[in-house]
């Protein structure tokens, strides 16, 4: 009983994929990784993508992998992406970056909870982290807002650029019912929008907090 894989391989223009795994009817072992050419994955959906009209993606790829491994009923599962020297040109200029973008998650999964071990975002100007399921899941993020439009600006065709250094929480939780309760928080220090030249909002503190409860039928 059971299935095995002994090699996967997928080669085109666009994406490169290979990978293996076997199932013996306990065990799950599965691994997987490729890449994906930016250059050409802009140059056949850039409208999809929402790419600034002055901007043509030169080189890069996003890199991932994937592992599965464990018991049928308790797996562990890693999956990571991460872009790699990524170069653009901007209105005539030549912009790159060294891994701009890296994402990981790891997750615990069995029959009775779906956990994240580690749920990570790393950009230079934007970072992420977050664990737990949802029972006690919790989420901290925070990034410099001119700095992530200026960057973005450069590749996507952004209607406003905001300006600010912000920080976010959220957390979750169990309750006694059966439900949960969701509390966020957000807050941006100096926060300002603005349209070209034209201000729209004056920089100011920004706060935003909420909570959310669900009943159990909702979950």
């Amino acid at each position: 009983e059971g299935w095995r894989l002994s090699a996967l391989d997928l080669q085109s223009e666009l994406i490169r994929l290979t990978g293996g795994g076997s199932f013996d009817g306990k065990t799950v072992s599965l691994a997987a990784k490729g890449s994906v050419n930016l250059p050409a994955i802009a140059a056949q959906v850039p409208r999809l993508l929402g790419l600034h009209e002055k901007t043509t993606i030169t080189g890069g790829t996003a890199d991932f992998s994937l592992g599965v491994t464990g018991l049928s009923e308790a797996l562990a599962i890693r999956a990571e992406c991460h872009t790699d020297r990524l170069t653009i040109i901007h209105d005539d200029q030549k912009y790159s970056w060294n891994t701009p973008v890296n994402l990981l998650a790891e997750v615990d999964y069995n029959q009775e909870k779906t956990a994240f071990r580690t749920l990570r975002v790393h950009t230079p100007f934007f970072e992420a982290q977050g664990s737990g399921g949802i029972d006690d899941f919790a989420f901290q993020a925070g990034g410099d807002l001119d700095q992530t439009f200026q960057e973005l600006g450069k590749i996507f065709s952004l209607p406003v650029h905001a300006r600010g250094r912000t920080q976010l929480s959220a957390s979750t939780r169990r309750r006694e019912d059966g439900g949960f309760s969701l509390e966020s928080r957000i807050s941006i220090h100096g926060f300002a929008l603005s349209r070209g030249k034209a201000a729209l909002l004056p920089p100011h503190e920004f706060i935003l907090s909420g909570k959310v409860a669900a009943a159990p039928s909702f979950v």
